[in-house]
């Protein structure tokens, strides 16, 4: 990235470049032996990481590989996910360097969070295709005891997802603010919108002694900025005595 840019990106910007390069063939000969386009790879890659989120499972069978069946049932079957694709094609896909080595006749992704930030991008695609908007934050939101939660497998897939929609960014703020600074790149969220999700944060929870949110020091300071000193220092000020809130805006 830096050859290319002369500089470090954002996280989200480092991993979507992380993305774009494994799942390039980089070898001519095979890329003339098995092509695969780049939009190709990236559908194929969004699906896969849709289905393993989704159906909870982490591994990929291989196609036309001979698997155990107790492993069978805890992996998922590619071509129910890419059923217009070849077996070759999508043994192309996961031979890419975006998945681990094979074991046992099965793949799995090489990094979570890669799969995870794949799994928001499918999200995101439904959305812009006109897919029922219903449905896909069914997927990420439920209702609890007559309140809306967002569902705990997919916290991250809904951080990635706030930073292309801002239905979804404005739900999570009200909701659950502390997802926001716990996952995705919160550096992408717009100043503003920071400030509103940090004053939100502290006003949902100032009723309770523990958040219980334990800050990761990298996602806080990818919040913080300049702009945001101001509304820090009141926020510090109103909220002096609350451990969870002073450690969150004093990272």
């Amino acid at each position: 990235y830096w050859k290319s840019n002369v500089c470090l990106g954002r996280h989200a910007e480092m991993l979507e470049f992380n993305v774009q390069k494994k799942l390039a063939e980089y070898d001519p000969r095979r890329d003339a032996e098995k092509p695969l386009s780049t939009h190709d790879a990236l559908l194929g890659a969004e699906r896969m990481a849709a289905a393993v989120t989704l159906q909870k499972k982490a591994t990929i069978i291989l196609p036309d590989r001979p698997v155990d069946p107790d492993l069978r049932a805890a992996s998922i079957e590619p071509k129910e996910s890419l059923p217009d694709w070849s077996s070759d094609k999508i043994q192309t896909l996961l031979d890419r360097p975006i998945f681990d080595e094979a074991i046992y006749g099965t793949v799995r992704f090489h990094h979570r969070e890669v799969r995870e930030y794949l799994t928001a991008k499918w999200l995101k695609h439904l959305i812009d295709e006109g897919k029922s908007r219903r449905s896909v934050e069914g997927l990420l939101f439920a209702k609890r005891y007559g309140q809306d939660v967002v569902i705990p497998s997919m916290r991250p897939i809904a951080a990635w997802l706030a930073l292309w929609d801002e239905r979804v960014r404005n739900h999570l703020r009200t909701i659950a603010p502390e997802i926001l600074i716990e996952n995705g790149d919160p550096s992408v969220l717009p100043v503003e919108f920071r400030k509103s999700l940090l004053i939100g944060f502290a006003e949902l929870y100032a009723e309770r002694k523990y958040t219980g949110t334990s800050f990761d020091i990298t996602m806080v300071r990818r919040l913080a900025d300049p702009q945001l000193a101001s509304t820090v220092n009141d926020l510090l000020k109103k909220y002096a005595t609350h451990d969870d809130v002073c450690t969150c805006l004093l990272y």
